[in-house]
């Protein structure tokens, strides 16, 4: 930081943005241990560093509207993962290009082979590039001191795309990918959290419930829905639970003011569960779907359509995004198109799977209960995607 002058940190979220602060204060004050008085921080609030020397740091969100005019240094943080990094660009790049002092720096874990911080890269890596490029992957950050167990990380991953981008750096080809990043980090709504809450707030819940034991996730996701928009509100896991106990949890959500009704998966594993969730609640109330293949495309392009047109907002969780990116789709060699996932990590898409499933009800509910019943719900193989 370079003395009298403001950096500006810009992550996708205030929340983020406010997180490297607090990184940026903690190397500050070890920094100024024998220092000269210019680093010492005389202004210290949540989203600001100030320093006896004159120098600034101010957390700011993700949003053009936000960081256009000011002027000084810039670190966008995150770069592939913010909403719309071209407007981003566009706003921040005037704040540096007026001085020839100042500079901009681009941080980000890799989202795929697409996007602008994808097409930065490409341009960084050409010899006549302004560019100054650095990468650090799980292997460099060990050989400079850290301590990582790069096996444990790999098996904690959802599959090895996800572990060669986030741990090895890499950009990983996603054209086969129902739900690219870029459409992923559209639908991110930083206000919203992962985690199952004690009640919904106001408005129509639809609950989706893909049934795992031992080796994937039971995963119970709610959307709420207020006119055409979907939103996340909430998801709970459960991992190698009695069946019995499973209906427990899922009944104690469903029971809740709000809930309109909920889509299990009936195939195979689920069936019996399915029956004794409609005994205890009722058909209306809980609505068991046997997974055929015509079923499991109708829900890839429902899931395709809604993502893509932002009709739904999802929580900004790294291991829900990865779920969501790992469904590909694949044409046979017969010409058959069929959806699949890795089985990594202990979930085959689950978390994909249940979300799906909450919307599949829940746009029954907008398009009419005869537009459902046209899909096929014959006996079929689970949805494994």
């Amino acid at each position: 930081m370079t003395q009298g002058t403001l950096t500006l940190i810009c992550s996708r979220s205030q929340r983020q943005s406010v997180e490297v602060v607090r990184r940026a204060r903690q190397l500050a004050r070890a920094a100024s241990v024998g220092a000269s008085s210019a680093m010492r921080i005389v202004v210290d609030n949540q989203d600001t560093l100030e320093f006896s020397g004159g120098g600034r740091i101010m957390a700011v969100p993700g949003n053009p509207d936000t960081v256009a005019g000011f002027s000084g240094n810039v670190v966008l943080d995150e770069f592939a993962r913010h909403h719309d990094p071209k407007a981003i660009w566009e706003a921040v790049y005037p704040t540096i290009s007026a001085d020839a002092s100042r500079r901009i720096s681009v941080v980000s874990t890799p989202m795929g082979r697409a996007g602008m911080f994808y097409s930065l890269i490409q341009d960084a890596e050409r010899a006549s590039s302004p560019w100054s490029l650095h990468r650090c992957d799980i292997h460099q950050a060990n050989m400079g001191g850290c301590c990582h167990d790069v096996d444990a990380l790999r098996r904690g991953c959802l599959d090895e795309q996800t572990f060669r981008q986030s741990y090895l750096c890499e950009f990983v080809d996603e054209q086969y990918a129902l739900l690219d990043y870029a459409t992923i980090t559209a639908c991110v709504d930083g206000s919203l959290t992962y985690a199952m809450p004690k009640s919904f707030p106001p408005g129509d819940i639809y609950v989706g419930i893909d049934v795992g034991r031992a080796r994937n996730l039971t995963v119970i996701t709610a959307l709420r829905r207020v006119g055409r928009m979907f939103f996340f509100a909430g998801a709970e896991e459960l991992r190698g639970e009695p069946f019995g106990a499973q209906r427990e949890a899922i009944g104690r959500i469903i029971r809740r003011n709000g809930v309109v009704a909920a889509c299990i998966d009936a195939t195979g594993l689920g069936m019996q569960l399915a029956e004794e969730l409609v005994m205890m609640h009722g058909r209306w109330k809980v609505r068991p779907v046997t997974i055929t293949a015509g079923v499991k495309s109708v829900m890839a392009g429902m899931m395709q359509s809604v993502f893509s047109d932002r009709r739904i907002a999802i929580p900004d969780d790294e291991t829900l995004h990865a779920d969501l990116h790992s469904v590909a789709r694949m044409t046979t060699p017969s010409g058959n198109v069929r959806f699949a996932a890795a089985e990594e990590g202990g979930s085959h898409a689950d978390r994909f799977s249940s979300i799906a499933l909450a919307l599949y009800t829940g746009l029954e509910y907008e398009t009419g209960p005869e537009a459902v019943e046209t899909f096929p719900v014959s006996q079929g193989r689970r949805f494994q995607w």
